[in-house]
Protein backbone atom coordinates (compact mmCIF):
# COMPACT_ATOMS: atom_id res chain seq x y z
CA UNK A 1 0.00 0.00 0.00
CA UNK A 2 3.35 2.38 0.24
CA UNK A 3 2.67 3.17 -3.25
CA UNK A 4 -0.76 4.51 -2.99
CA UNK A 5 -1.48 8.20 -1.96
CA UNK A 6 -5.38 7.24 -2.47
CA UNK A 7 -6.79 4.04 -0.91
CA UNK A 8 -10.61 5.13 -2.67
CA UNK A 9 -11.70 3.98 -5.97
CA UNK A 10 -8.47 1.41 -6.31
CA UNK A 11 -9.22 -2.27 -7.37
CA UNK A 12 -8.13 -4.58 -4.38
CA UNK A 13 -7.26 -7.93 -4.53
CA UNK A 14 -7.81 -10.57 -1.39
CA UNK A 15 -6.88 -14.07 -0.86
CA UNK A 16 -9.33 -16.30 -1.09
CA UNK A 17 -8.84 -18.28 2.15
CA UNK A 18 -10.45 -14.56 4.12
CA UNK A 19 -13.60 -14.86 2.85
CA UNK A 20 -15.16 -15.81 6.15
CA UNK A 21 -12.89 -13.32 7.88
CA UNK A 22 -14.47 -10.40 5.91
CA UNK A 23 -16.54 -8.06 8.20
CA UNK A 24 -19.64 -7.09 7.61
CA UNK A 25 -20.99 -10.35 6.42
CA UNK A 26 -23.82 -10.61 9.17
CA UNK A 27 -25.61 -7.80 7.37
CA UNK A 28 -25.84 -9.68 3.81
CA UNK A 29 -28.35 -12.52 3.20
CA UNK A 30 -26.82 -15.98 1.99
CA UNK A 31 -27.76 -15.37 -1.71
CA UNK A 32 -25.80 -12.22 -1.60
CA UNK A 33 -22.90 -13.68 0.59
CA UNK A 34 -22.57 -16.68 -2.51
CA UNK A 35 -22.56 -13.89 -4.89
CA UNK A 36 -19.62 -12.57 -2.80
CA UNK A 37 -17.95 -15.28 -2.83
CA UNK A 38 -18.20 -16.25 -6.30
CA UNK A 39 -16.65 -12.67 -6.92
CA UNK A 40 -13.57 -12.88 -5.22
CA UNK A 41 -12.74 -16.63 -5.94
CA UNK A 42 -13.14 -15.96 -9.72
CA UNK A 43 -10.59 -13.57 -9.19
CA UNK A 44 -11.81 -10.27 -9.27
CA UNK A 45 -10.88 -6.94 -7.31
CA UNK A 46 -13.11 -5.10 -4.60
CA UNK A 47 -13.11 -1.49 -4.57
CA UNK A 48 -11.16 1.12 -1.98
CA UNK A 49 -13.95 2.74 -0.47
CA UNK A 50 -13.99 6.06 2.01
CA UNK A 51 -14.15 5.15 5.98
CA UNK A 52 -17.73 5.74 7.35
CA UNK A 53 -19.11 5.47 10.83
CA UNK A 54 -20.14 2.24 10.58
CA UNK A 55 -17.02 0.13 10.30
CA UNK A 56 -15.43 -1.35 12.90
CA UNK A 57 -12.30 0.50 14.94
CA UNK A 58 -9.22 -1.37 14.26
CA UNK A 59 -6.02 0.18 12.38
CA UNK A 60 -5.60 -2.48 10.29
CA UNK A 61 -8.92 -2.95 8.72
CA UNK A 62 -9.41 -1.52 5.65
CA UNK A 63 -12.68 -0.42 3.97
CA UNK A 64 -14.01 -2.04 0.58
CA UNK A 65 -17.09 -1.94 -1.89
CA UNK A 66 -18.74 -4.53 -3.94
CA UNK A 67 -21.57 -4.13 -5.85
CA UNK A 68 -24.08 -6.45 -5.88
CA UNK A 69 -25.90 -7.58 -9.27
CA UNK A 70 -28.05 -10.64 -7.94
CA UNK A 71 -31.04 -11.44 -10.60
CA UNK A 72 -34.74 -10.41 -9.87
CA UNK A 73 -32.74 -8.08 -7.37
CA UNK A 74 -32.01 -4.14 -7.10
CA UNK A 75 -28.55 -3.18 -7.30
CA UNK A 76 -26.67 -3.23 -3.64
CA UNK A 77 -23.42 -1.82 -2.65
CA UNK A 78 -21.72 -3.43 0.07
CA UNK A 79 -19.73 -1.77 2.61
CA UNK A 80 -17.10 -4.77 3.64
CA UNK A 81 -13.77 -4.30 5.64
CA UNK A 82 -10.51 -6.85 5.68
CA UNK A 83 -7.69 -7.17 7.20
CA UNK A 84 -4.84 -5.78 5.81
CA UNK A 85 -2.39 -9.20 5.96
CA UNK A 86 -5.43 -10.53 3.63
CA UNK A 87 -4.87 -8.33 0.81
CA UNK A 88 -2.88 -9.85 -2.49
CA UNK A 89 -3.16 -6.81 -4.56
CA UNK A 90 -3.79 -2.99 -4.88
CA UNK A 91 -3.90 -2.10 -8.57
CA UNK A 92 -4.96 2.07 -9.75
CA UNK A 93 -8.48 2.07 -11.06
CA UNK A 94 -9.11 0.99 -15.14
CA UNK A 95 -9.00 3.49 -17.83
CA UNK A 96 -11.73 4.87 -19.84
CA UNK A 97 -9.53 3.06 -22.84
CA UNK A 98 -9.55 -0.12 -21.27
CA UNK A 99 -13.74 -0.24 -20.41
CA UNK A 100 -14.81 1.24 -23.82
CA UNK A 101 -16.13 -2.41 -24.59
CA UNK A 102 -18.69 -2.15 -22.30
CA UNK A 103 -20.22 0.94 -23.29
CA UNK A 104 -23.69 -0.03 -25.08
CA UNK A 105 -23.63 0.58 -28.46
CA UNK A 106 -25.74 3.50 -28.12
CA UNK A 107 -23.12 5.51 -25.62
CA UNK A 108 -19.65 4.11 -27.06
CA UNK A 109 -19.78 6.63 -30.04
CA UNK A 110 -20.50 9.71 -27.64
CA UNK A 111 -18.06 8.57 -25.53
CA UNK A 112 -15.47 8.83 -28.48
CA UNK A 113 -16.44 12.10 -29.08
CA UNK A 114 -16.19 13.12 -25.04
CA UNK A 115 -12.03 11.85 -25.80
CA UNK A 116 -11.41 13.32 -28.89
CA UNK A 117 -12.99 16.93 -27.44
CA UNK A 118 -10.70 16.55 -23.94
CA UNK A 119 -7.57 15.31 -25.98
CA UNK A 120 -5.67 19.02 -25.60
CA UNK A 121 -6.20 18.91 -21.80
CA UNK A 122 -3.20 17.08 -19.60
CA UNK A 123 -5.68 15.05 -17.84
CA UNK A 124 -5.49 11.09 -17.29
CA UNK A 125 -9.26 9.81 -17.46
CA UNK A 126 -10.50 6.35 -14.97
CA UNK A 127 -13.86 5.01 -14.45
CA UNK A 128 -15.44 3.84 -11.60
CA UNK A 129 -19.18 3.13 -10.59
CA UNK A 130 -21.42 1.01 -12.83
CA UNK A 131 -18.91 0.96 -15.88
CA UNK A 132 -16.34 -0.20 -13.51
CA UNK A 133 -18.43 -2.71 -12.57
CA UNK A 134 -19.73 -4.14 -15.99
CA UNK A 135 -16.29 -4.75 -17.37
CA UNK A 136 -15.02 -5.91 -13.65
CA UNK A 137 -18.62 -8.06 -13.80
CA UNK A 138 -18.86 -9.38 -17.20
CA UNK A 139 -22.53 -8.71 -16.94
CA UNK A 140 -24.35 -5.80 -17.65
CA UNK A 141 -24.88 -2.93 -14.37
CA UNK A 142 -25.70 -0.31 -16.99
CA UNK A 143 -28.76 1.31 -18.33
CA UNK A 144 -29.29 3.98 -21.01
CA UNK A 145 -29.67 6.40 -18.53
CA UNK A 146 -26.76 5.12 -16.19
CA UNK A 147 -23.90 8.16 -15.13
CA UNK A 148 -20.84 7.52 -16.58
CA UNK A 149 -18.35 8.49 -13.51
CA UNK A 150 -14.84 9.76 -14.60
CA UNK A 151 -12.04 9.80 -12.37
CA UNK A 152 -9.81 12.59 -13.87
CA UNK A 153 -6.40 13.30 -12.47
CA UNK A 154 -5.04 16.85 -13.68
CA UNK A 155 -1.90 17.91 -14.46
CA UNK A 156 -0.55 20.81 -12.29
CA UNK A 157 -0.54 22.46 -16.08
CA UNK A 158 -4.23 21.92 -16.33
CA UNK A 159 -6.59 24.79 -16.04
CA UNK A 160 -9.28 22.97 -13.74
CA UNK A 161 -11.89 25.43 -14.42
CA UNK A 162 -11.82 25.26 -17.70
CA UNK A 163 -11.77 21.59 -17.76
CA UNK A 164 -14.67 21.78 -15.45
CA UNK A 165 -17.06 23.72 -17.42
CA UNK A 166 -15.78 21.88 -20.80
CA UNK A 167 -17.19 18.63 -19.05
CA UNK A 168 -20.57 20.01 -17.95
CA UNK A 169 -20.68 21.34 -21.71
CA UNK A 170 -20.00 18.05 -23.22
CA UNK A 171 -22.48 16.28 -21.04
CA UNK A 172 -25.12 18.54 -22.47
CA UNK A 173 -23.80 18.73 -25.97
CA UNK A 174 -23.45 15.26 -26.36
CA UNK A 175 -26.23 13.87 -24.73
CA UNK A 176 -24.54 11.67 -22.69
CA UNK A 177 -25.08 11.91 -18.53
CA UNK A 178 -21.50 12.11 -17.14
CA UNK A 179 -20.23 12.77 -14.00
CA UNK A 180 -17.44 12.02 -11.22
CA UNK A 181 -13.92 13.57 -10.05
CA UNK A 182 -11.12 15.27 -9.72
CA UNK A 183 -8.52 13.43 -8.18
CA UNK A 184 -5.26 14.77 -7.06
CA UNK A 185 -1.87 13.52 -5.97
CA UNK A 186 -2.35 14.27 -2.55
CA UNK A 187 -5.11 11.63 -2.79
CA UNK A 188 -8.14 14.16 -2.53
CA UNK A 189 -10.93 15.05 -4.89
CA UNK A 190 -13.78 17.11 -5.13
CA UNK A 191 -16.99 16.66 -8.09
CA UNK A 192 -15.93 18.57 -11.23
CA UNK A 193 -19.30 19.27 -11.21
CA UNK A 194 -19.37 21.37 -7.48
CA UNK A 195 -16.09 22.72 -8.66
CA UNK A 196 -17.92 24.13 -11.66
CA UNK A 197 -20.12 26.23 -9.71
CA UNK A 198 -19.35 29.65 -7.83
CA UNK A 199 -19.41 28.13 -4.64
CA UNK A 200 -16.21 29.40 -2.30
CA UNK A 201 -16.76 25.97 -0.22
CA UNK A 202 -16.09 22.56 -1.58
CA UNK A 203 -16.38 19.05 -0.05
CA UNK A 204 -13.59 17.45 -0.84
CA UNK A 205 -13.70 13.05 -0.41
CA UNK A 206 -10.45 11.58 1.57
CA UNK A 207 -9.75 7.85 1.98
CA UNK A 208 -11.14 9.29 6.12
CA UNK A 209 -13.73 10.47 4.69
CA UNK A 210 -15.75 14.14 3.18
CA UNK A 211 -14.55 17.23 4.34
CA UNK A 212 -15.33 21.29 3.93
CA UNK A 213 -11.91 23.05 2.14
CA UNK A 214 -12.65 26.59 0.50
CA UNK A 215 -12.06 26.24 -3.00
CA UNK A 216 -8.92 29.03 -2.46
CA UNK A 217 -7.18 26.43 -0.26
CA UNK A 218 -7.75 23.59 -2.59
CA UNK A 219 -6.18 25.86 -5.62
CA UNK A 220 -3.21 26.71 -3.02
CA UNK A 221 -2.93 22.58 -1.91
CA UNK A 222 -2.77 21.87 -5.95
CA UNK A 223 -0.50 24.49 -7.31
CA UNK A 224 1.48 23.30 -4.65
CA UNK A 225 1.82 19.27 -5.95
Amino acid sequence: MDNFKCWRHRRVWIKPASIASIRGLNEISLTERAFLENWVMSGRPLVGRAVNPCDQGGENLLPLGLMLHVPEAPKKRLNLQVDSTDILKIDEPLSIQIVMGTFPSSMASKVKCMLSRLADYPIQIQVFGSVFWSYEGGQNYMTENSDIDLLISPAQNCHLSKLAKALCSLSEEIDLRLDGEFEFLNGYSVSWREFASKETELLIKTDLGPKMISRYQMMEEFNAL
